[in-house]
């Protein structure tokens, strides 16, 4: 789904309507078997749903031109006609408490009981928390823990070692958050931000061979 978070950024959207599209698609999935060739229908779909339901109407862009820049190969009335039987599928069931929006409320709690711990730096790891959420959108291993786990679970990612365990301790006793699914949790974050950083070192070390190779070219030629 990392290409519907792509799509979602372009149009410059909330977050939020990556996520709850993201929710919308999964949830029409559990009980609704569709070939792989329609996937990307539902998804845009699913997609557009969300947007009606997160944003503004302003800001919501036009069928046609987000159709042309998804290269989904749907045409309008196949949105229309797949509007209609993924909101009777999910029993029209479309504003939940998704992972963002319980981030969200998290980090309010947290600013209100320690602002002066997090003032200077609040928003900023808010906003890191928030690109963490909607990457561990595209990962199935990761939405399918509960809402609240995987936010809090970010969360402490983001502010551990600025608030102490007892401080974020509150949060997680307050939302009776179970402690072998956070833990599960927190390994597949972790594993995944190791694999994204060897991904990276990988690709480094690559254009580095690349530029020595370049330069021992070069040199060959001056002589």
């Amino acid at each position: 789904m990392s290409w519907l978070r792509v799509l979602n950024e372009n149009f410059r959207l909330q977050p939020e309507s990556f996520v709850l599209a993201v929710h919308i698609f999964d949830k029409f999935l559990l009980t609704t078997k569709v070939r792989v060739k329609y996937l990307r229908c539902v998804a845009i779909t699913a997609y557009f749903i969300s947007i009606k339901a997160v944003e503004e109407d302003e800001n919501i862009p036009v069928v046609g031109v987000v159709l042309e820049a998804s290269q989904c190969g749907c045409s309008k009335s196949d949105i229309l006609k797949m509007e209609l039987i993924i909101l009777k599928t999910i029993d029209w069931k479309i504003y939940v408490a998704t992972p963002m929006i319980f981030l969200q409320h998290f980090y309010q709690m947290l600013f209100a009981a320690y602002r002066s711990d997090i003032k200077n730096i609040s928003e900023k790891l808010l906003v890191e928390a928030e690109g963490t959420i909607q990457e561990c959108m595209c990962k199935w291993q990761l939405t399918k823990f509960k809402s609240s786990i995987l936010a809090y679970a970010v969360l402490v990612s983001k502010f551990q070692g600025i608030l102490d365990e007892t401080q974020l301790q509150t949060i997680q006793d307050v939302v009776k958050i179970d402690n072998k699914e956070l833990f599960q949790c927190k390994v597949l974050l972790m594993k995944d931000k190791t694999d994204n950083h060897t991904i990276s070192m990988k690709e480094l070390r690559t254009v580095d061979v690349i530029h020595t190779d370049s330069k021992e070219k070069l040199e060959v030629v001056k002589t």
